[in-house]
């Protein structure tokens, strides 16, 4: 591989994925687009299943549909990085370990365990080895010699908001597990920046709209949000909860990045469309906080 493609030694920015389903996409989707050889690879590698190699639509450990292709394909066109994927993505994840009553992966859980066996199977496949195989594994992708890591974090959080609203959980605590995500990632696998998106409205109608946010405290969770933004964590897409959303309302610029509105196909989840637009959009905002462009 490293002959053929004769990457030996070119930059790339490792992503590793967290978050609920709209880490990881739609329940299917073929038209998002495909990233050309050369540009971006999977790294997922499990006790079952090993999948090392281009990116392509059908990045399937991340879902159908999603905003990886289109922000891979967009970082390479502004900045010329390659990117290597390291998916990690559950439906449903939370944030806090409070915000769970079953066993799905939350970003204290691995804090407090010291470890990442505390990941459960999903679809028989064990998750506990996706990032201590995936170093390893770099070494095999064309290559390719990973400059930073960043960590991008893409959840509904009505876990959290919805203790928030209870009155069982503070505000507080949602800014403080940004924080112990990135430092978690950052001692135990070099991350260099968190980047995530802002939680966005919920509902196929706005009475449903008008009922959630009351329902999951979705405006103490964006506050709660934004207030762990540092110089090393970071919002790099703010507009999910605009106010058009989830009426398809969506409108994109000249380059595809997002304009106003959003689309959502089932009230929650982004439409192919809007994870197309979004994806362009975090790739953009990234380069220019990061000063790459």
């Amino acid at each position: 591989m490293n002959a053929s493609i004769g990457n030996a030694g070119v930059p790339a920015i490792r992503i590793i994925v967290v978050g609920d389903s709209l880490s990881h996409g739609g329940a299917g989707g073929a038209t998002d687009g495909a990233t050309a050889a050369g540009k971006a690879w999977l790294c997922y590698k499990s006790d079952t299943v090993t999948q090392i190699g281009p990116m392509s639509k059908a990045y399937n450990k991340l879902g159908g549909w999603g905003w990886h292709v289109p922000f891979a394909n967009e970082l390479y066109a502004l900045t010329g990085l390659r990117t290597v994927w390291v998916p990690m993505g559950y439906n449903g994840t939370a944030v806090t370990v409070e915000g769970r009553s079953d066993a799905n992966w939350d970003f204290a859980a691995p804090l407090n365990a010291g470890n990442l066996t505390v990941i459960p199977s999903w679809a028989g496949e064990n998750r506990s080895t996706i990032l201590p195989n995936s170093t390893d594994a770099l070494s095999d992708l064309c290559g390719l010699t990973v400059t930073q890591t960043w960590v991008i974090e893409v959840d509904s959080w009505h876990e959290e908001g919805a203790l928030i609203n209870s009155a069982t959980m503070s505000s507080s605590r949602v800014t403080g597990s940004m924080g112990d995500m990135y430092d978690w990632f950052a001692a135990n696998h070099g991350a260099t920046r968190l980047y995530f998106v802002r939680a966005g409205v919920i509902g196929v109608d706005q009475a449903a709209v008008t009922a959630n946010e009351a329902a999951y405290a979705y405006p103490t969770v964006r506050t709660a949000q934004m207030a762990a933004e540092n110089a090393n964590i970071w919002c790099c897409f703010q507009n999910a909860n605009d106010v058009g959303s989830p009426f398809n309302t969506l409108t994109v610029d000249g380059n595809g990045r997002w304009s106003a509105g959003s689309e959502r196909y089932d009230g929650t989840h982004w439409s192919e469309a809007y994870a197309n637009c979004v994806g362009k959009t975090m790739a953009y905002n990234i380069a220019v906080r990061e000063g790459l462009i």
